[in-house]
């Protein structure tokens, strides 16, 4: 998808935030969607357009704990919660 652009790295981005549940579901699940969102995450925060990415691919209203349990979910350092 990335490969495509911008748009190609919202929806990748949508995809994932989709699948991943902060509060809920099966512990093993959560910790390989996590993972895998880790990855994508942490490789479009090198890209520049990232804050735009990110923005669009948010579909609900994003508050400071939707904020800290994506960081904690993706245990991101300091720079990279910076970043978002």
């Amino acid at each position: 998808f990335v490969e495509y652009g911008i748009d190609g790295c919202i929806l990748l981005l949508q995809i994932c935030l989709d699948q991943v549940k902060f509060h809920d579901g099966d512990l093993q699940s959560m910790q390989l969607k996590s993972e895998l969102l880790s990855v994508i995450f942490r490789y479009l925060l090198e890209r520049p357009n990232f804050s735009t990415v990110f923005c669009q691919s948010l579909r609900t209203q994003v508050s400071e704990i939707y904020l800290e349990d994506l960081s904690k979910a993706l245990h991101l350092s300091i720079p990279e919660k910076i970043g978002i």
